[in-house]
């Protein structure tokens, strides 16, 4: 079994946030990960993806973050 775990991911999640709250927090993401960029879903779809066709892979977790465990940065 593996496990995919995303960072910061531009979703239907963050819907509850006001507008101006979301991209206050999606800026400070921006500001913080080494790709500079908020996540896709489509970046955590290819992760899947790989981890599906790889018969061989087992009992990792993917990171899908942008970068931010280098750096420590959490939402």
């Amino acid at each position: 079994m593996n496990c995919i775990s995303p960072g910061t991911v531009d979703t239907p999640a963050w819907d509850h946030l006001s507008p101006e709250a979301r991209e206050a927090l999606f800026a400070k993401a921006r500001a913080a990960l080494p790709t500079r960029r908020i996540g896709e879903i489509k970046d955590v779809v290819d992760a899947a993806l790989m981890v599906m066709q790889n018969e061989y892979m087992t009992g990792t977790i993917i990171d899908v973050d942008g970068g931010g465990l280098l750096n420590g940065y959490t939402p």
